[in-house]
């Protein structure tokens, strides 16, 4: 009988345990970066690559921008970084950022178009 009563005195213990830990809120390091990427004319800017470096370790990661110009990346640890957008016939867009632990950063990008893509567009003069 004690036996039996100390045992679920034990899981009663273990249950609480279970349940109190499962509320403590996770301590995450990663935040996450979103945005849209349009052009001069403010249509959105599908297909454009999308280049983020970590200014400390050099890593790397790429994506492209959605059919809606919109781009995300996730469980991206805190730190500083330099974010590159570019698409055919617009210009480049460099950005540096400090990105901070849980943070959801959101960079939106207005590209404009290039001076080289400005001058082949050009008709030529008769």
């Amino acid at each position: 009988m004690v036996r039996s009563t100390l045992r679920r005195v034990m899981y009663l213990l273990f249950g609480l345990l279970l349940m109190h830990s499962s509320l403590l809120p996770a301590q995450s390091t990663y935040g996450d970066i979103s945005g849209t990427i349009t052009d001069p004319t403010g249509a959105l800017v599908q297909a454009a690559s999308i280049k983020l470096t970590n200014q400390q370790t050099k890593h790397q990661s790429t994506t492209s921008s959605d059919g809606d110009g919109n781009f995300r990346f996730v469980n991206v640890n805190a730190g500083q970084y330099t974010i590159e957008v570019s698409a055919k016939s617009l210009s480049t867009a460099h950005q540096d950022f400090t990105l901070l632990a849980r943070q959801s950063a959101r960079l939106d990008f207005h590209l404009v178009i290039s001076a080289a893509s400005e001058l082949k567009s050009r008709p030529n003069p008769a």
